[in-house]
């Protein structure tokens, strides 16, 4: 199946003039080292990321596929109207939260396929502008699976714990579910909600850890 044209009925990234926006490629631990050593171990197919913002990661990530050579799609999930600690992040003097509003409304969604194209990886970052549920309720009824899904959405205990129950019916057999700020001393809600998760779906003993907690990785085995 070519997601790219189930999703849109044209693509995206044609006739959008990237020259509006100067290259911005902002974000939190999207560029760490962990997006190599899952690549180049899982050799993955297909990969979902749920919470893109400007493309940090998935940039990382479409950068390693083409070092490693590997035949792989990423497809990032996002509202780009950030989560609740992003709404008048501006005027709090926020920046990295700013949802740069164009009439009232998030343009960060043109600052990020600015940022895809600048990096030429149009053909390997496929774009989901919508909500974690509703994408991973589209996904599972296409039967659309995936080797490694990234979640780095809102920060808020519910809406990690809807992340993760979204897209785990999505996520293959021993395929890999991870995430960062584990450890995070404000962000508190996010180890609350994947140790509960791994408690709900009996998944505690395939949880590990990764650069002293930063991240947190689950290898789905349930049979």
């Amino acid at each position: 199946m070519d997601i790219l044209k189930e999703l849109h009925f044209y693509n995206p990234y044609h006739g959008f003039n990237p020259h509006v926006y100067i290259n911005d490629i902002q974000g939190w631990h999207g560029d760490h080292e962990i997006f190599y050593d899952l690549l180049d171990n899982l050799e993955p197919k297909m990969i979902l990321e749920i919470g893109t913002w400007k493309g940090q990661s998935a940039i990382t990530m479409g950068l390693v596929i083409k070092e490693l050579g590997l035949d792989t799609k990423i497809v990032c999930v996002d509202t780009w109207l950030g989560s609740i600690d992003f709404i008048n992040a501006i005027a709090k003097d926020d920046h990295e939260r700013d949802i740069k509003p164009i009439f009232g409304y998030s343009s960060v969604y043109y600052q990020f396929l600015t940022n895809v194209i600048s990096h030429d990886l149009q053909d390997i970052i496929i774009p989901f502008p919508q909500t974690s549920s509703i994408a991973c309720r589209w996904l599972q009824n296409k039967r659309i699976l995936f080797d490694l899904i990234y979640v780095d959405g809102s920060n808020d205990y519910r809406d990690v714990i809807l992340d993760l129950d979204s897209a785990w019916p999505i996520l293959k057999e021993n395929g890999v579910i991870f995430g960062d700020d584990y450890n995070h001393n404000f962000f508190t809600d996010i180890k609350k909600a994947v140790n509960e998760f791994v408690e709900k779906y009996n998944q505690k003993d395939n949880l590990e850890t990764y650069d002293y907690d930063l991240f947190w990785l689950i290898k789905k085995i349930t049979t």
